[in-house]
């Protein structure tokens, strides 16, 4: 996010070109960095007013590739790139430039960020058949009765962990 308004920049772009003040100057008076007032300087130059204002813009993988690709080829540096294709900031192509260089193509394409959206609960529903137990099969009775020792277990596991708490809480002195 750019903390220097359109206005400014244009501003600071205009001043450079109708004093004979140089861009480390005025970087200096208006307490901008140089390669930042360097690069909106030859961004106006090159695009116009209208590549100093702030924009949020998705670059497609075939743009980012035309990007390294035409650096690589005219040897161009990062800065001349960013100027060369409209791209705001040159930290963004330095960014593509790493990612291809670790991942190849794979390390430009465009990746979803923030969490994972959440699965929708199951209802929690009992396995066991709603019949009656006449009704019953053998099998299905074992299968029952291993479902329920276990659920009676694990209410006993419960119980037990709240009174450990419980005497835990009621042995540890009171600080006064």
């Amino acid at each position: 996010m750019s903390k220097h308004s359109h206005a400014f920049k244009l501003k600071i772009v205009r001043e450079y070109q109708e004093t004979a003040k140089g861009y480390k100057q005025l970087a200096v008076v208006y307490n901008v960095d140089a390669k930042s007032l360097r690069h909106w300087i030859r961004l106006y130059q090159r695009h116009g007013p209208s590549s100093l204002a702030k924009r949020h813009t998705h670059y497609t993988s075939d743009f980012k590739q035309t990007v390294l690709t035409d650096m690589r080829q005219q040897s161009l540096s990062i800065l001349e790139a960013a100027v060369k294709f409209n791209i705001p900031s040159p930290s963004i192509v330095s960014a593509w430039q790493k990612l291809y260089d670790a991942a190849g193509i794979a390390g430009l394409q465009s990746q979803k960020r923030g969490r994972k959206p959440m699965s929708k609960a199951k209802p929690t529903t009992s396995k066991m058949p709603e019949r009656p137990v006449a009704e019953m099969t053998h099998a299905e009775l074992i299968r029952e009765l291993e479902y329920r020792r276990a659920e009676v277990a694990y209410l006993k596991k419960i119980q037990a962990l709240v009174q450990a708490s419980d005497s835990a809480l009621k042995r540890k002195p009171s600080p006064n």
